[in-house]
């Protein structure tokens, strides 16, 4: 069977012509939509249109429709994602509310996973021993007494 990911993405399109800020980009090796940054809806390479719904009741309404599945990539299971129903996927008019739905969560940033930049590594506290600390203190001395005689040998 040949997989029309074509059409599927011309259908993911024609659902999402409404919303707002919405932009188009390959991810994960298939095309995918964003808003503000974030990923909200894509046609996976198997051939079905997935959808990020973050919020647990809408997620657990679509997952329970017939056909619906978590979208796989490889054994994983990803978080917040599910695999549209082909009878949903076929009607721009039915993946509509969907799309709706996964943008404003997605705009709204619940569900991000972005990673935050990692925090620089505090420099590492020098270790004082007793050597190091009687090293200071002689060439403390040295340098003290060696400006003493200095200014004596001025004064003279």
């Amino acid at each position: 069977m040949t997989i029309d990911r074509s059409r599927l993405l011309a259908t993911l399109r024609a659902a999402a012509e409404r919303l707002p800020d919405v932009g188009e980009k390959k991810m994960f090796g298939c095309e995918a939509l964003f808003v503000n940054g974030a990923i909200f809806a894509l046609v996976w390479k198997a051939g079905r249109i997935g959808v990020k719904l973050p919020e647990p009741k809408r997620f657990d309404a679509l997952a329970a429709l017939k056909g619906a599945e978590p979208w796989r990539a490889g054994p994983m299971a990803m978080a917040h994602w599910l695999l549209v129903p082909p009878s949903i996927d076929a009607d721009a008019n039915k993946l509509a509310p969907w799309l709706k739905e996964a943008h404003a969560m997605a705009a709204a940033g619940l569900g991000e996973t972005r990673r935050k930049p990692a925090k620089k590594a505090a420099a590492p506290t020098p270790t004082v021993t007793r050597k190091t600390a009687a090293t200071k203190t002689a060439a403390a001395t040295k340098t003290t007494a060696t400006k003493k005689k200095a200014v004596s040998n001025r004064r003279a």
